[in-house]
């Protein structure tokens, strides 16, 4: 559950955050860093 707070943090959603990035790909990038960071220890 650690993996995924942090990942929150760095990867989290705020509804009033204004961002060009398409939402699929910044879910694909924490994915990405979960899998990497927190499954690979």
């Amino acid at each position: 559950a650690d993996c995924i707070e942090e990942a929150s943090e760095r990867f989290g959603y705020k509804p009033d955050k204004k961002s060009n990035d398409d939402p699929q790909d910044h879910l694909k990038n924490a994915i990405a860093w979960v899998q990497d960071t927190c499954m690979a220890s």
